[in-house]
């Protein structure tokens, strides 16, 4: 099993930004975990969607 070595949460309120963040944070090592999550909060009356997804960075070594 291949241990954890770090955890992110990254979160945007457009699902470019998000996609754009995922992918940059893919290419420094770091692995979706899970599927992204989608919130729609009601702020000042108007839609205001959250994306998330969880990010992780697994440790080197195969345990």
């Amino acid at each position: 099993m291949r241990n954890i070595a770090e955890y992110k949460l990254i979160s945007s309120h457009s699902p470019q930004e998000m996609i754009s963040e995922v992918n940059k944070m893919i290419s420094d090592g770091w692995q979706p975990f899970g599927s992204p999550h989608v919130v729609a909060p009601v702020l000042n009356e108007t839609p205001a969607p959250l994306y998330s997804q969880a990010m992780v960075r697994y440790a080197n070594k195969l345990e």
